[in-house]
């Protein structure tokens, strides 16, 4: 009688952990929700969003325009957008590099930002993998 009482404490107590542990992972840094608005907008084709977030030295280089043509390259190779698979982030001493694992028809591709302690994103690349899958 004692052990099952003590099983379904410890059962209890598993479940409890569990769905904790679930709900701090869902909990990004503002940051990753910055870099998670940003690869949503490109997907959605709202480059004059996106380069509002655009801090020194990358507005001066990078344009609505600019932006919309390089999503265009990248979408007439691996296909549209489909959905982000992932978001993690590293930080630096002063800046927080994060990247986006976003799924098109074809294939992953990453959108790395580097986001500066104002969130402003001073650089912007989308990382490519070798070829498409299909």
């Amino acid at each position: 009688m004692m052990m099952r009482r003590w099983c379904g404490v410890v059962a209890i107590m598993a479940m409890v952990l569990l769905v904790a542990g679930s709900a701090q992972a869902q909990i990004m840094k503002p940051d990753e929700v910055l870099a998670r608005s940003v690869a949503t907008d490109l997907a959605g084709r709202k480059f004059d969003a996106v380069v509002v977030h655009f801090g020194e030295p990358i507005k001066n280089m990078m344009s609505a325009a600019t932006l919309g043509k390089m999503w265009d390259s990248v979408t007439k190779t691996y296909g549209e957008f489909q959905s982000i698979e992932s978001v993690k982030s590293e930080q630096t001493a002063d800046l927080d590099v994060v990247m986006v694992a976003c799924k098109l028809q074809k294939s992953v591709v990453t959108v790395v930002l580097k986001i500066d302690k104002k969130r402003m994103v001073t650089d912007l690349r989308i990382s490519l993998p070798m070829a498409p899958t299909n």
